[in-house]
């Protein structure tokens, strides 16, 4: 029962964790979109 648990906490981090990377990542094409777009004008 406990290792269910646990393995329902760590999947819950592991969701989490990469849905941040997904964020930091989607900030980093948003960055390098405007920059490419500065350079093109």
């Amino acid at each position: 029962m406990t290792k269910i648990l646990l393995m329902g906490v760590t999947l819950i981090q592991f969701l989490n964790l990469s849905d941040t990377l997904e964020n930091l990542l989607l900030k980093k094409n948003v960055v390098i979109g405007k920059i490419l777009l500065i350079k093109n004008h």
